[in-house]
């Protein structure tokens, strides 16, 4: 998948991406905080739905294409469009400058 920084601004999304971080009153369950506000190229790759025990669980893989963004891990998650989605790899290819590639799962 080639994106040039002409494509990128055509075709560019607003993303969150959050950090979990320690939270000072409880230091037990790391807290979600935004790290960075980015612009990015957003490919919809599959929906799923099943039912397990009467209940509807349903499944969304994106991948997001960024320019230039370095300070990230599967340890973080993308928010756009009401939806989190949990990173689930994170690929770093050199196109005339640096792009890294975001593959991330949203449940719900």
């Amino acid at each position: 998948m080639r994106i040039t920084k002409y494509c990128m601004k055509a075709k560019r999304h607003l993303v969150t991406i959050q950090r979990l971080t320690a939270d000072a009153k409880n230091l037990e369950a790391p807290v979600p905080q935004t790290h960075l506000l980015r612009w990015c190229a957003i490919t919809n790759q599959k929906a799923t739905e099943t039912v397990a025990q009467n209940q509807v669980q349903s499944y969304s893989t994106a991948t997001f294409i960024f320019y230039g963004l370095q300070d990230i891990d599967t340890k973080d998650r993308i928010v756009y469009a009401g939806k989190t989605y949990e990173i689930t790899s994170v690929i770093d290819k050199e196109i005339r400058g640096r792009e890294t590639v975001v593959t991330g799962v949203s449940h719900g």
